[in-house]
């Protein structure tokens, strides 16, 4: 401000020595145009700004606009006219100042944010010239960059430092102070609705216990803008469409920051009349079932939209890719009442034209194609085109899968565009654990899940303790003879070392599936194992006594799944049950007869936050129709997949006499999970659970009083090496012969 101060009175004093020299020469002609004093700034681009030119008779008036038009180009602090009178006429010289320039940018003070976080807050850069308004903004950058991180009450401030001829260097001393949270949040007006109620529409938020982990209660003004936002939207959706809520005050003082809100809510507003007009497909009874607002109703901007889009997307259905539907709402203020009309427009019928697919290196178009549920030619399907993204998103071989379309080269025809991007099928995973009667466990598996890029299935997966050993191979093809049969094959070959017994086990399954429906599909099943009951203890159980030897289980299994997941590598919402029936007996040509029956389900609810809640639950009964059912063939409970926090099986009905667990002909297991993101930049994100579950004899109901339940915490990641999980559990009821297992540990990668 002061270089502007001398500038001016230098400018006003030139104007004076101007118009007496105007007077004294008259219209005399300008012989010479010269300027003097620039270092940085080239000649040219002064020249351009000047409007006086040698051979144009002299003017005050233009001399004076040329030294506004130099001014404003921002880059000095003085300029100065000489006027010389010579025979051929006046000579000009504009004798101008630089700014100083900005050698460097210098911080001083920080501590809680680093050198590279204060660069990239401002936009001052070394080799600009000097703008204190710019510094200043700056300065009020790097508080923004501080008080974003809950460093409300830090203060920037600036000095400049000459190092050289007309450079100087720009200092920000900075006073961190102490963190500031958030530790109230009201509302002024509000009557409608409780603070409470208004709170939770809110991204900011107090602080509250593991702030330092969710950086809750930490005020970010551009979060604050968007609840502002999201405070007006839910009065819009709730029939207050008059309602104002304006610019909070912020007061900060020891407790913390205070952040009082005010609203105007004006009146509430229902829905009126509701009508449908325009170029009705359907009758329109069959229309106006789609509409979720109904009269009398509080009015809903959101719900609006909804109903909207649900009359588009039922005309898209029907293959009018161009329709549009124009909502023209009539307020009428006395009565308090917002009338609705849907005018609909149909378009032309469309079809489906030429479908391109890129970004599949590895995946052949066959593979794609197969997915989707409209073909060239087809007529236009909305709902169609969008389970089509999800069943090759599904496939489990894409990052990302996009699905887009154009209008055809035809008027009715509609292009449709599937890009992917390709992520890793191969996967090797590592497991380790460390169980007090088996020692250290190393569980891997290697695994192919898009042979060669057909979209088949290979997978070799072991497991090696100082008691146990399992092996698993396999194979599955998922469109045999290019209809959508599925078709596998397993070999495996276990073995493990109990107190009282060994149980070893090889033998195979064939497999094979067909959709039902879309979202149902049939399995069937056949498995042939021989197992061998070797090395029992005299003081085994009786039941274990009476397997020794070698006995042959074959079996079929019909099985059905209902899978609606919005995505199966990381489903947000959605469900995946299945039902399956198994059959055992010598008509087969085993030795062991039974039948089982296990259902489970797996319910997905998005959550605030980016945040998922998923409610799993399993429920099996087995019995032997001839003799005893088998050991290996009963239900344990405990462990990763079952409750966390006991050892796996550790949990179920015991031999009397020797305590040793044997296992129940039913099972009844409940997992409860909430995952919330802590990085997501990176892909880490925590889990809270909590499990419950056991196994009981046949003979007996599914006794709820005799769960065993468990919770705890943990953190997954997809790291660059690959899946991490890191989970501790804690048993609760835990009785003294049943082992506990707290910590959860496994790794992998992908290739």
């Amino acid at each position: 401000m002061p270089l502007r101060g001398r500038a001016g009175s230098l400018v006003w004093c030139l104007l004076g020595t101007l118009l007496v020299h105007g007077l004294a020469w008259g219209a005399e002609e300008v012989l010479r145009v010269s300027i003097r004093g620039n270092r940085r700034i080239e000649e040219d681009a002064i020249r351009l700004r000047i409007r006086t030119r040698a051979g144009q008779p002299y003017s005050a008036e233009a001399i004076r606009e040329d030294i506004r038009r130099i001014f404003e180009m921002g880059f000095f602090t003085d300029i100065q006219v000489d006027l010389q009178e010579t025979p051929g006429g006046i000579e000009i010289t504009f004798i101008v100042q630089e700014k100083p320039a900005i050698k460097e940018v210098a911080f001083q003070g920080y501590r809680r944010l680093s050198l590279e976080d204060l660069q990239k807050a401002i936009d001052l850069r070394p080799g600009a010239f000097l703008d204190l308004a710019q510094i200043k903004a700056n300065a009020e950058k790097i508080y923004r960059a501080y008080a974003d991180k809950g460093y409300y009450a830090a203060v920037v401030e600036h000095r400049l430092e000459t190092v050289e001829a007309n450079q100087v260097q720009v200092v920000f001393q900075i006073r961190e102070n102490e963190r500031v949270y958030v530790w109230q949040i009201q509302f002024e007006g509000a009557r409608a609705f409780t603070d409470r109620e208004l709170r939770k529409v809110m991204e900011t938020s107090t602080r509250g216990l593991f702030s330092w982990i969710t950086g809750s209660g930490v005020l970010k003004q551009d979060v604050l803008d968007r609840d502002l936002d999201a405070l007006t939207a839910y009065y819009l959706d709730h029939g207050y469409i008059q309602a104002r809520v304006f610019k909070p005050r912020i007061d900060v003082s020891r407790e913390g920051i205070r952040i009082t809100i005010p609203v105007e809510e004006g009146r509430l507003f229902r829905v009126g009349r509701v009508e449908l007009k325009g170029e009705l497909i359907a009758p329109e009874p069959e229309i106006a079932q789609l509409l979720t607002l109904k009269s009398g109703e509080p009015f809903n901007r959101s719900q609006l939209r909804k109903d909207v889009d649900a009359i588009v997307a039922f005309y898209g259905n029907r293959g009018h890719a161009f329709a549009s539907v124009t909502p023209e709402t009539r307020v009428r203020d006395p009565e308090q009442a917002v009338d609705i009309a849907y005018a609909a427009q149909q378009g032309a019928l469309a079809r489906i034209g030429r479908i391109t697919i890129t970004g599949n290196s590895i995946t052949r178009d066959k593979v794609i194609r197969r997915e989707l549920r409209l073909a060239e030619g087809d007529r236009y399907n909305a709902s169609l085109l969008t389970r089509s993204r999800q069943r090759v998103q599904n496939l489990g071989f894409f990052e990302e899968t996009n699905l887009t379309t154009k209008p055809g080269e035809d008027r009715d025809t509609i292009d449709v565009n599937i890009q992917v991007k390709e992520a890793p099928t191969g996967r090797f995973t590592v497991g380790a654990g460390v169980g007090s009667e088996s020692g250290f466990i190393v569980l891997a598996e290697i695994a192919q899940q898009n042979l060669f890029g057909r979209g088949q299935s290979l997978s070799l997966s072991g497991r090696l303790s100082g008691i146990s050993s399992d092996f698993v191979l396999s194979f599955t093809e998922p469109w045999l003879f290019d209809i959508p049969l599925s078709a596998g094959a397993d070999l495996f070959n276990t073995r493990r070392e109990f107190i009282n017994f060994n149980r070893d086990s090889k033998g195979g399954a064939l497999r094979a599936g067909y959709p039902l429906t879309e979202f149902i599909r049939g399995t069937l099943k056949y498995r042939f194992e021989e197992i061998k009951i070797g090395s029992v203890a005299e003081t085994a159980a009786t039941i274990i006594r009476e397997e020794e030897g070698k006995s042959t289980t074959s079996s079929l299994t019909a099985g059905a799944a209902h899978d609606t997941r919005d995505n199966v590598r990381d489903p947000r919402r959605g469900s995946l049950s299945s039902l399956s029936a198994e059959y055992a007996g010598s008509f087969l040509g085993g030795t062991n007869d039974f039948y089982k029956f296990i259902g489970s389900t797996l319910w997905y609810f998005p959550l605030p936050l980016d945040s998922v809640f998923s409610l799993a639950g399993r429920l099996g009964y087995a019995e032997a129709y001839r003799g005893r059912l088998r050991i290996g063939e009963r239900f344990f409970a405990g462990g990763v997949n079952s409750v966390r926090g006991f050892r796996p099986g550790a949990l179920g009905p015991r031999d009397p006499a020797t305590g040793d667990v044997v296992g129940g002909g039913k099972e009844l297991i409940v997992i409860n999970e909430v995952i919330f993101p802590i990085l997501p930049s990176i892909g880490l994100r925590g889990v809270v659970f909590g499990d419950a579950g056991n196994a009981f004899a046949t003979d007996k109901g599914y006794d709820l009083g005799d769960l065993r339940y468990s919770a705890g915490a943990g953190v997954r990641w997809i790291s660059p090496i690959g899946p991490l999980r890191f989970e501790y559990a804690i048993p609760f009821n835990r009785k003294p012969d049943e082992e506990k297992r707290n910590f959860i540990f496994t790794f992998g990668t992908f290739f």
